[in-house]
């Protein structure tokens, strides 16, 4: 068994007799306590329970458990109600 550097987020999965990043352990996870809780997740991604889940369409960043947009991917857009949305009108007739 090899030790790992868990200040570097990397936990040893007996499986494969190495070290590993959190994400190998649960999808898209970006920080994690001993490889198997998830505590943060990559951006894009929300943490919902001990599960990374994609942001909404046009969303950089979301609120974890609740999923709201925190930043759109769009500058022209604004977040309405937790979900990024067109608040720009067109002066076009």
């Amino acid at each position: 068994m090899c030790l790992c550097d868990a200040s570097a987020n990397k936990f040893y999965a007996s499986a494969l007799d190495q070290c590993k990043l959190c994400w190998y352990f649960v999808a898209k996870c970006q920080t994690c306590v001993a490889g198997v809780t998830c505590t943060s997740c990559k951006t894009g991604y929300g943490l919902v329970g001990n599960v990374c889940q994609i942001c909404p369409n046009n969303c950089t960043t979301c609120a974890d458990t609740t999923l709201d947009c925190t930043a759109c991917s769009i500058p022209s857009y604004s977040i309405v109600s937790g979900v990024c949305k067109c608040t720009e009108t067109s002066g076009a007739t």
